[in-house]
């Protein structure tokens, strides 16, 4: 029997601790003893869930609809119909290879009772989880271990179906049967199992099988209808959350070579068409294309900015040499030289002045500018826009959307100092149209000429460019799904309309079942069966928004741009961490789309440093020639990379909107001043840094697949796939990101991960056997350095954030007895599987068993996890545009911390006076308090806590390390230790724990502030006015510190109780206590010894006495304070819950 003998000073007695483990399972238990595990009737949990879902929801949702719509008839007959129904899906998911009638039978007639169907749902979901016994056994095997789960069902009564309102007449008329016939097969075999009713031989009896074959007729028709509802339900879902392009990759048998496969009446295979031409699979893959547009299209405009850049600096360069031209003054000449000499040309054609410049004009200008010599000085500049100009031009011919005779045509026609002539009022861009992903015009229109002047030459090349790039981009993505239903031409006529035998015919469609695409020049369009398909392809318009709608939605969607930005974009902390987090993603992706090849391919995506990846972006992106021919490889790779669409980073923008809008800004930044430039400068450097983390992954992946053999375009869905694709997104996809701020790549990168994993079982089970391997390994490591290390590196909160977002490695203890950690951050996708393999592996580690508390308490966590990680709003309900407010209100951040001391919040005092006292200590913490003065003066009531709390909302990841970076500088200039956690991206890899599990966490309603009261405003004030004085006395000499007194004193602010609170702070002090100790001395006696019991209760047999010890020497357990603590009951019944 385990005895505390603690001397407290005081007269005491023993008091023993008796554990009763009798309710514990035995691990040394029998094979007689455990309970049978049938691996073959294993249903996995997921599964179970999954027909569960359907049961229910087609079973409940069919016998309402019917009622609804045809009365008491329709009630029955949809309750029977849609019974059956939800019972064959239910089956089809958890056991498609036995579909048990007798169970179709039972669930039907079950179904005539309103609820019962929900409720079994749940009492059977609640069964499953608690069979599985244990984690190692059940969740170990990825199933729900017992008897096939789903066979439990069992015919109602008839009192059950009479007490519903049920009457044999009115189920006989809903059959088209006699009510003697119901009643007679209903007392035959109400109450029997489904089991027993499919093993029964009905043909003995004509009665029976007549209502049987009834049944049946009525399931077959309702699952048929049921089916059709649910399935575009579905589909409907997918497109406007998840995939706006999820109804066109349904039709393909496959994408990706394989990487997605449906059951698609279009198959995508190798195809000659009626020219004779062969086209490849690549070439028909409509979706795949689709996918990679998006890419091929930033690749294009990214080449634009990066042309403006070194037309720029060649500008800025030419100027300071010719006598400190400006580059605005230096633009404004190239375009009216480059406008002049066209119009010279234009206007012979067209018309005297029809280009918008009279000739007399354009030769002036030309005469000028040559005889300057800027035709040759210039010439550099000129040709970077020259260049572009023709791009354009090409890409037309290219993508069909103008053949190359018709351009020969214009070329001879209007000569080589052809430029586009825009005027103000045109308008002929792609984005915010009604079908923004179809082309119903080469964008080029019929030139009649105007005497109004032209825009800006260069930013007409520059936006036109921008114009075609788009077009025809989506002009090949929509001739590839031509072909592909030329190479299926029966099965394309059941999507098409067809005429003559033809899926389209030449002419711009113009409706909205038709679809307009361009080949050599002439437009063709195809008319769809289904108008909802026909939008698919069109795409979502813009949706219409009354102004204050609008207005709302502008503001939400620029703060979350914002916000994004700060918290990604231009947050180191993020940066690099995300980049272990994909390399992880990547890892378990790749092995489900490419396969393990070959052990250089996977540690090609799991180690996140490899190869020539960031090298060679790096090279690239700052214009460094390879250094062999090896690495010259590379490049062509990386250059084919972004080309084919593989590349999702680079500029700091997510939409295609945001794109062609900095193009359309390139005009406006030549007005912008020095110190908007520079921030312009700041904001590139931060694109290119995220541009090699974010294209390092998804280059490897692209490498592997081309090694592999994947054509360059199945390459490139691949690396877009193989972490979160920031383009991919539903028509709604824009209002997603305006509510919550990481929605999209939530659902994104956890749609992938799942599918992968589900596709793959094998693969699942090899990744989380994997992961419980780690896990077990970690915690035997950890444990050997610290045994209590899991609990002390938990949050303030009690978070295990750091142990279940990453894979921890304990790396020794300081001189304080904190553990101290490295951390490599693991994908968000993975996090929850991650937690389940912790919980497995300690399920087999732990020398006690498993009470059935540890397993609740484990099950909750879990749970937790996976509703967390799998939920795209983030754990909160609350649009982001919205927290700041709500956390506020609520007074506790996104990760559950108090934001102002909780006890003061019931206080009739000064908001200003509501904060903690370490808070003067901190960095910002006194100048928050003066602006919360200043606003109290304008007769704003804010507490200084908020306020840091706003700062570090809405400056995210810059504002904090430029915090941390002013911090360092002050510590090193005051001689104090750096500590890691204080060292921007090096502390999102390490850290230190608590000394004490038991000690410094001070989150909301924690023990210590539970016990805690403030009175009033002045004794916070006075608190605050100590804490002042005595951090200028501490490190100072005592005539300074004497100083500090006599100024305080002359002040007026040194009153009795700052006198005694100063006083105390410096005893405190000299005892070495710690912020908890201090607060825990503020304790009255009884409320003091209470905590202390408490903390006593939740320690090992062994911490006791030295706890006991040390709160002595800290004058916290004085004798009065130990009189009362031995009257405590708590104290007296003490019982401990880990011998270990």
């Amino acid at each position: 029997m385990a005895v505390i003998d603690v001397d407290l000073g005081l007269k005491r007695k023993k008091k023993g601790i008796d554990i009763d483990f009798s309710q514990d399972v035995n691990p040394n238990s029998t094979e007689e003893e455990r309970p049978s595990v049938n691996p073959v009737d294993e249903v996995s949990l997921g599964k179970l869930a999954q027909g569960l879902g359907a049961e229910v929801a087609i079973s409940e949702g069919g016998r309402i609809a019917s009622s609804l719509a045809f009365g008491p008839v329709g009630y029955v007959l949809g309750a029977l119909g849609s019974g059956a129904a939800g019972s064959y899906a239910a089956q089809k998911i958890t056991n498609p290879d036995d579909i048990s009638e007798g169970r179709i039978i039972a669930d039907a007639l079950i179904n005539l009772i309103p609820g019962i169907k929900a409720t079994k749902g749940t009492t059977m979901m609640a069964d499953a989880v608690m069979r599985q016994g244990a984690l190692g056994a059940g969740i170990g095997a990825f199933g729900v271990t017992g008897e096939k789960a789903f066979d439990e069902g069992r015919m109602p009564t008839i009192d059950e179906l009479t007490s519903a309102g049920m009457t044999a007449g009115l189920l006989g008329g809903a059959l088209g049967l006699s009510g003697a016939a119901v009643s007679k097969f209903l007392s035959k075999y109400q109450g029997i199992d489904a089991r027993q009713l499919s093993k029964l031989d009905y043909s003995t009896d004509p009665a029976d099988k007549t209502f049987i074959d009834r049944m049946k007729t009525l399931r077959e028709r309702n699952r048929s209808d049921n089916q059709k509802a649910f399935d575009e339900n579905y589909i409907g879902l997918q497109e406007t959350v998840s995939d706006a392009s999820v109804r066109q990759r349904k039709l393909q048998d496959q994408s990706g070579n394989g990487q997605y496969v449906e059951n698609g009446v279009l198959k995508v295979r190798e195809f000659t068409d009626e020219g004779g031409k062969v086209w490849q699979k690549d070439q028909q893959d409509y979706y795949s294309l689709k996918r990679t547009s998006e890419g091929k299209m930033d690749a294009q405009m990214e080449l634009i900015l990066k042309e403006e850049d070194l037309y720029s600096k060649e500008l800025g360069t030419i100027g300071a040499r010719i006598g400190g031209k400006t580059t605005k003054e230096l633009t404004s000449s190239i375009d009216d030289y480059m406008y002049a000499k066209y119009a010279v040309d234009y206007n012979k054609i067209k018309g005297e002045g029809m280009s918008g410049m009279p000739t007399t004009e354009a030769k002036d200008i030309i005469k000028q500018f040559e005889g300057a010599g800027l035709n040759t000085t210039l010439a550099n500049p000129m040709k970077i826009l020259q260049n572009q100009n023709k791009r354009a031009q090409k890409l037309v011919v290219e993508s069909g959307l103008v053949s190359e005779k018709q351009m020969n045509t214009w070329r001879k026609e209007y000569g080589d100092n052809y430029v586009p002539l825009t005027r103000e009022i045109d308008n002929k861009t792609l984005l915010g149209s009604k079908a923004p992903n179809e082309v119903t015009s080469s964008g080029i229109y019929q030139d009649v000429g105007s005497l109004e002047r032209a825009r800006s030459i260069k930013q007409n090349i520059q936006e036109n460019l921008a114009d075609v790039i788009r077009r025809a981009e989506l002009n090949k993505v929509n001739q590839s799904f031509a072909r592909l239903v030329d190479a299926n031409k029966v099965e394309a006529g059941g999507i098409l309309k067809q005429t003559n035998n033809k899926n389209y015919v030449e002419g711009v469609g113009g409706k909205d079942s038709t679809l307009t695409f361009f080949k050599e020049g002439k437009a063709y369009n195809m008319e769809f069966a289904d108008r909802t398909l026909a939008r698919a392809f069109k795409g979502a318009p813009a949706k219409d928004m009354g102004t204050i709608t609008k207005t709302i939605y502008n503001a939400a969607s620029g703060l979350n741009r914002y916000l994004g930005s700060i918290y990604t974009r231009f947050n180191p902390d993020f940066v690099i961490p995300n980049l272990f987090r994909d390399s992880t993603e990547a890892t378990v992706n790749n092995m489900a789309r490419l396969g393990a090849k070959s052990a250089a391919s996977l540690k090609s995506t799991a180690n996140p440093f490899s190869v020539f990846d960031k090298k060679t972006i790096y090279k690239k992106l700052n214009g460094q020639p390879p250094a062999n021919a090896q690495e010259a490889e590379i490049h062509k790779m990386y250059d084919e990379f972004k080309a084919d669409g593989g590349s999702v980073g680079g500029v700091g923008a997510t939409t295609q909107q945001e794109l062609t809008t900095k193009i359309e800004n390139i005009a406006k930044d030549l007005q912008s001043g020095t110190s908007m430039k520079s921030i312009k400068s700041l904001g590139k450097w931060f694109d290119k840094a995220n541009n090699i983390f974010e294209d390092g992954t998804r280059f490897k992946t692209y490498m592997m697949g081309r090694k592999s053999g994947m054509s360059r375009e199945s390459a490139a869905l691949a690396a877009r796939d193989s972490s979160f694709d920031p383009r991919l997104g539903g028509t709604d996809v824009g209002l997603i990101r305006a509510t919550y701020l990481f929605a999209n790549p939530a659902i994104q990168a956890n749609k992938v991960f799942l599918k992968n994993m589900a596709r793959n079982p094998k693969l699942a089970g090899a990744v989380f056997s994997s992961m419980v391997g780690v896990s077990y390994a970690l915690d035997n490591w950890n444990s050997s350095i610290d045994p209590d290390w899991e609990e002390k590196i938990k949050t303030t909160t009690g978070s295990n954030y750091a142990k279940n977002k990453s894979l921890l490695v304990v790396t020794g203890v300081d001189e304080e007895g904190k553990p101290k950690y490295v951390t490599m951050p693991i994908g968000y996708a993975m996090v929850p599987f991650k937690v389940l393999a912790d919980y497995t592996a300690k399920s087999f580690s732990d020398n006690k068993p498993w009470s059935e508390e540890d397993f609740m308490a484990a099950g909750a966590d879990i749970s937790e996890q996976f509703l967390e990680g799998y939920n795209p709003t983030g754990g909160s309900l609350i649009p982001t545009p919205l927290r700041w407010y709500s956390e506020l209100q609520a007074n506790e951040d996104g990760l559950g911390r108090t934001i102002r001391p909780e006890w003061m919040e019931s206080k009739n005092m000064a908001a200003k006076e509501r904060m903690f006292s370490f808070t003067m200590d901190t960095k910002g913490g006194e100048y928050a308090y003066s602006l919360a003065e200043t606003a109290e003066a304008m007769g704003i009531e804010i507490s200084p806590e908020s306020l840091i709390h706003l700062s570090k909302m809405f400056t995210g990841g810059p504002g904090g390390t430029m915090n941390k970076l002013l911090g360092i500088v002050s510590d090193i200039k005051n001689g104090k230790e750096i500590k890691t956690k204080d060292i921007p991206i090096i502390r999102r890899f390490m850290g230190a724990g608590y000394k004490d599990k038991f000690e410094e966490r001070a989150g909301k309603l924690s023990e210590v502030e539970e016990f805690s009261r403030i009175d009033n405003t002045e004794r916070a004030k006075d608190g605050r006015t100590a804490s002042q004085l005595f951090r200028e006395m501490k490190d100072s000499s005592p005539e300074e510190a004497n100083a500090a007194i006599q100024r305080a004193m002359t002040e007026g602010i040194l009153t009795p109780s700052v006198q005694k609170k100063l006083v105390s702070k410096i005893k405190n002090s000299n005892l070495k206590l710690t912020q908890t100790d201090s607060r825990v001395k503020q304790l009255s006696i009884p409320v003091r010894a209470k905590y202390l019991a408490r903390q006593m209760s939740n320690m090992k047999l062994e911490d006791i006495e030295p706890y006991i010890q040390d709160q002595i020497s800290k004058r916290i357990l004085t004798k009065d304070v130990a009189r009362t603590l031995q009257t405590l009951k708590e104290f007296q019944d003490l019982k401990l819950q880990d011998l270990r």
